[in-house]
């Protein structure tokens, strides 16, 4: 790993791990776990590789909680009928909420 790599991750509070027992990088939701790399070019672009990863599933979930709070004041509001929405415009909502 080098001195760009570990400021990256450390300026976006993402731990970096060295792990010279796998030839292959690897991420979980806040941290990258680096293999040995003979190619110094290829393990930068890994490293990529795996910040990618790491922030999309970040997005996701923050997009995710986002959505299912929206989906449950929905159908809250219908159920105590406050609203009463539409079967097929209640549908679309669900349905465009959980694409998004």
């Amino acid at each position: 790993m080098n001195k760009t790599m570990t400021s990256i991750a450390k300026e976006l509070n993402i731990t970096l791990s060295s792990q010279d027992t796998i030839n292959y990088s690897a991420s979980t939701y806040s941290e990258i776990f680096m293999g040995k790399y003979k190619d110094k070019e290829f393990e930068f672009i890994s490293f990529f590789h795996e910040l990618g990863h790491i922030k999309i599933k970040q997005e996701f979930i923050k997009k995710w909680k986002y959505n299912t709070l929206t989906i449950e004041l929905v159908l809250k509001k219908q159920e105590e009928e406050i609203y009463s929405f539409p079967i097929k415009l209640l549908n679309g909502v669900l349905i465009r909420l959980y694409l998004m």
